[in-house]
């Protein structure tokens, strides 16, 4: 059930995002995003349900046709993302880029099972594996230090007639 309402998600949201071309007054093309750009990292929880599904049932039922598929359709997103990470990489820290966390351990997960799982015969699968465990460690440690160098740094100051926060820092509130 949960993965019907991730592919109804997926379909509905990618749809949204697309990138619309439009012409500005010098008739030069423009790529405007229909997204927000602090909402940017929460594109990469995509990654994380099919990689969950993928280490689901390979453990239930072994590598089989169904989760290679899985792994595969993790892996497709996740090459799309890192296509598109200048886009991703664009926004200001905010506690929204532990969005990025979560979907590549996961991916690093299920790639590690996989590799497991067929033999580990592959040396390229083993070193996609560990490449990407590094990868998911390096980016859980740099959000880490984003995080507390934000949360020391930044001025938490609430403007007294308004009620909001004058320089929102980390967790970028209007």
């Amino acid at each position: 059930v949960g993965l019907i309402f991730w592919l109804l998600i997926f379909i509905s949201l990618f749809q949204t995002i697309s990138v619309m071309a439009r012409r500005d007054d010098k008739g030069h093309r423009t790529d405007i995003w229909r997204f927000p750009s602090s909402a940017h990292p929460m594109l990469f929880l995509f990654i994380a349900a099919p990689s969950a599904a993928g280490t689901s049932w390979g453990a239930i039922n072994g590598w089989d046709n169904v989760s290679i598929v899985f792994h595969s359709v993790a892996c497709f997103i996740s090459m799309f993302m890192l296509l598109n990470i200048r886009l991703l990489l664009r926004t200001k820290f905010t506690v929204s880029w532990w969005a990025y966390t979560f979907p590549l351990a996961a991916i690093s997960i299920v790639t590690t099972r996989y590799a497991e799982g067929v033999g580990a015969d592959d040396e390229v699968l083993n070193l996609l594996a560990f490449v990407l465990s590094v990868f998911s460690t390096c980016v859980v440690l740099l959000v880490l230090g984003f995080t507390i160098y934000t949360g020391y740094n930044e001025d938490w100051t609430i403007d007294e007639r308004t009620g909001k926060v004058t320089r929102p820092g980390l967790f970028g509130i209007d």
